[in-house]
């Protein structure tokens, strides 16, 4: 299985976050991890992933993302990581 997170350069307790997921993961898939939009769609087509989490909902560029891993045929995992609490909308 092979596993792309998408994730708000900068949001520093997200980016944490994404290095112990992948710590975590590395020995059951293979995973990247992008911080940017450009370098989502440079990885995305020759990495070609069964799964994108995006980390965060509010960000242009993980919506795009999300959209573009969907047109590749990914499965598309959203993390607000607390981005739609009640006082936050």
């Amino acid at each position: 299985m092979k596993i792309l997170h998408v994730y708000p350069k900068a949001d520093e307790m997200v980016a944490q976050h994404v290095t112990q997921l992948m710590e975590g993961m590395q020995f059951s898939a293979e995973v990247q991890a992008v911080s940017n939009l450009a370098d989502f769609k440079n990885v995305c087509k020759p990495f070609r992933p069964d799964i994108v989490h995006c980390h965060g909902c509010w960000q242009y560029a993980i919506v795009n993302a999300g959209n573009f891993a969907h047109k590749q045929g990914a499965r598309i995992v959203l993390s607000p990581h607390g981005q739609l609490e009640p006082w936050v909308l």
